[in-house]
């Protein structure tokens, strides 16, 4: 489009009836061109950060407090860091009676923008023990392992909750939101070892199975980080499920003789590690079809089991035997 210079003085002193169409469309593209209108809805000088709340952390501990003030709890704990980019964090822990002898928990962890991470109080009249409502301030002895710094080497911080059976969860931080990291396992973890060395927590939960009492057997299961969360299937962890299996003295993965009996000797402890061998050779990568094949034969080896020990050794090897699926 040309907007050159345009007498539109001469044309608006003509009576508008004597004006063509097309004159009249000049005379609007000519007094539009020559406009200095802005296309900013905002005055001069002044921007859209303007409208931007800065980031205001003790607004939102204060607004936390009132929250809790309204849920009769009281602060248990309180844990304060910093991000990456040196924005502060505080994580507060909150507790508070719950009726028929048991405490309400709740954690809250506030920034600079917002509370991005708000758990429970569950609500009095809900019964179940799997709520992960308890902030854990530390998972290893002698307060290692602290709520509030990077458990996993992803350069975020981190926060552990449990619930009342003892399991928990790991969230990650970051400055606009919290999310927990996924866990690859056949059961919650209920405590934390280090498998490689490598200074950091490995969830890890112990296997318990109704019915199977007359057998004292020790599984644990094991996962490491890798990066998008917690794994069972890691190369640290299968190499830790190797080391377990040499430890119980029993033929290891691709040796000959893998489907043989465990010696004999004490029937229970026998047929337990039995079961123990199996599991950590399914982890170590052994195929499920000879790590039954192995406990079948420690349990031939012990036949015939006797009242109570037989329904034990049928529940576990059961159990076993969905794990290799």
């Amino acid at each position: 489009m040309f907007c050159g210079p345009i007498d539109t003085d001469a044309r608006m002193r003509l009576p508008a009836s004597r004006l063509g169409p097309a004159a009249l469309i000049a005379v609007v593209i000519g007094t539009s061109c020559r406009s200095d209108h802005a296309v900013s809805p905002f005055p001069e000088g002044f921007g859209i950060e303007a409208w931007v709340q800065p980031p205001d952390l003790q607004a939102q501990l204060d607004r936390v407090d009132k929250e809790m003030a309204v849920e009769r709890m009281s602060k248990a704990a309180e844990l304060r860091g910093a991000f990456s980019d040196h924005s502060p964090f505080v994580i507060l822990g909150f507790s508070g009676e719950g009726g028929v002898h048991r405490e309400r928990h709740a954690v809250r962890v506030a920034t600079g923008f917002g509370v991005i991470l708000a758990l429970g109080p569950r609500d009095p009249t809900d019964l179940s023990r799997a709520r992960r409502h308890r902030l854990v301030e530390s998972l290893g002895g002698g307060g290692g392992w602290k709520s509030g710094t990077d458990l996993n080497g992803d350069g975020h911080p981190d926060v552990v909750v449990r619930s009342e059976d003892g399991t928990f969860d790991i969230w990650c931080l970051m400055p606009k939101g919290a999310s927990p990291y996924p866990m690859r396992s056949i059961a919650p973890p209920d405590h934390v070892v280090d498998i490689d060395d490598d200074g950091r927590p490995d969830p890890a939960a112990r296997i318990r199975l109704a019915g199977g009492e007359a057998l004292e057997v020790e599984i644990v299961e094991v996962m490491t980080f890798d990066e998008r969360g917690y794994r069972n299937d890691t190369s640290a962890v299968k190499a830790w499920h190797q080391r377990e299996l040499r430890r119980l003295g029993g033929p290891q993965p691709g040796d000959a003789g893998a489907d043989a009996g465990a010696p004999v000797h004490d029937d229970r402890r026998t047929l337990a590690e039995a079961i123990e061998r199996g599991w950590h050779a399914i982890r170590s990568g052994e195929s499920g079809a000879k790590a039954l094949q192995a406990a079948d034969g420690a349990a031939a080896s012990q036949a015939p089991l006797g009242p109570g020990l037989a329904q034990a050794w049928v529940r576990w090897r059961g159990w076993l035997a969905d794990a290799t699926r």
